[in-house]
């Protein structure tokens, strides 16, 4: 299982870093790629944006309750820190900590 509101995301990695890439891959684009033809990966999107408070899981939850391995991608973007856009606090925002707890217990 792939999960959290960057799983998707190409460009969250990269920062502020506008430079010539080549490629630029989401996490989930890369696990696809290396996973054997034999592995399932499931992608589930659990939050909209990194500050969704919803705490709405369930999909998640449930995903994590049938995956061997849950991969949560989680953080930051552009959108609430960059140049002159600096946060006061270094906390997840959103509901992130609660969807890491929520799916940490869900896990087998």
């Amino acid at each position: 299982l792939v999960a959290g509101p960057l799983a998707s995301d190409e460009f969250a990695s990269c920062g502020n870093y506008y430079g010539p890439a080549p490629k630029v891959w989401s996490p989930l684009e890369g696990i696809k790629k290396y996973a054997t033809s034999t592995d399932t990966v499931q992608f589930v999107m659990a939050l909209d944006n990194v500050t969704d408070d919803s705490k709405n899981f369930t999909n998640c939850t449930s995903a994590a309750q049938q995956s061997d391995v849950v991969v949560l991608v989680i953080g930051i973007d552009q959108k609430i820190e960059g140049e002159d856009k600096d946060r006061k606090l270094i906390d997840l925002p959103g509901a992130q900590k609660e969807l890491v707890e929520e799916t940490a217990l869900a896990a087998k």
